[in-house]
């Protein structure tokens, strides 16, 4: 069976050649390409399965109410929003895996070393954020968002306070 990975000063890499490129696409691919484009398409055909299904219920006079609107600007907003902030901070770690791949055996100096550790470090605490903004990015765009996580609040406060 092959092994595909190699220990290069400590760490796990891709072997290089042709497995090395694999990787690097695939990881660009999965990691970069496929989560934005999913995200835009799924959140767009949530919007207009929402504004069709609304369409069966509602009138034309109540369609043309400007809360829905707003809303569905919201909505869209939010989407965009995550979109860009996602590829934003996702773009740094695929950089510096194709950076990584085809510099791999190249001589460095200590200084260059450690601006790449630097950068490797920054490109990952940018990863882990990506996971985890969601909530602030939602928060910070959509005034539904926030009324409806504080009403979710009170309601779990006057909750807790029954129980005791």
């Amino acid at each position: 069976m092959p092994h595909l990975d190699d220990v290069h000063d400590n760490e796990c890499v891709p072997s290089p050649g042709a497995y090395e490129v694999f990787y690097v696409l695939f990881h660009s691919i999965f990691y970069a390409l496929i989560p934005p484009v999913s995200m835009v398409t799924f959140g767009l055909l949530t919007l207009f399965n929402v504004r069709r299904s609304r369409r069966q219920i509602l009138s034309i006079e109540q369609q043309q109410n400007s809360i829905t609107k707003r809303r569905d600007a919201q909505l869209i907003r939010m989407l965009l929003i995550q979109v860009v902030v996602f590829t934003l901070l996702i773009t740094p770690e695929v950089i510096r895996s194709w950076y990584r791949a085809f510099t791999l055996n190249v001589s460095k100096s200590e200084e260059q070393i450690a601006i790449e550790e630097l950068f490797e470090q920054i490109a990952n605490l940018l990863l882990y954020t990506t996971f985890s903004i969601t909530f602030y990015l939602f928060t910070l765009t959509s005034e539904v968002f926030r009324r409806t996580f504080i009403q979710l609040f009170k309601r779990t406060n006057t909750t807790v306070s029954l129980n005791h």
